[in-house]
């Protein structure tokens, strides 16, 4: 069974209530899940297989529509294009459990909010670019020539 890992170092997060916050070390960029989005990223990090996601999603969320197949196979594309999965090819034997649907709250297409506003401020490197004079943040000087 195909399975999606975060795609590595440069790649960390944050829940706080509910809210998942990410963050790509390597070029600046954040991102906001909430809701399914959340909990489909929760999935990924506890080594859910792909196929068992949707069987997951499906005691957790109420969906009339059949919607939860499709909006997970996009989001999963999208998250993969974005750099912050991979397919991860290792066999792990553990399954994420199912919880209990008495609290099923209705589905929502998942959404990965996008931010770049702060590129530049998150690509700084604080150890390496801490200046005694002018502190950090601090951009490295670049060449006139340039």
């Amino acid at each position: 069974m195909a399975r999606f890992a975060i795609a590595g170092p440069d790649i960390v997060h944050e829940t706080i209530d509910g809210e998942t916050v990410i963050v790509n070390l390597s070029n600046g960029n954040y991102y906001g899940l909430q809701g399914s989005a959340a909990s489909i990223w929760g999935l990924v990090e506890s080594g859910c297989p792909a196929d068992d996601m949707q069987a997951v999603l499906t005691v957790r969320f109420e969906s009339t529509d059949g919607a939860i197949a499709a909006d997970l196979e996009r989001f999963l594309a999208e998250l993969e294009r974005e750099g912050l999965v991979v397919k991860d090819s290792e066999t792990r034997s553990e399954s994420t459990p199912l919880s209990s649907s008495e609290d099923r709250q209705p589905w929502e297409t998942p959404v990965l909010e996008a931010h770049q506003d702060m590129q530049d401020l998150l690509l700084l490197d604080p150890i390496h670019e801490v200046d005694d004079e002018k502190g950090w943040p601090n951009a490295p000087d670049t060449p006139a020539d340039q």
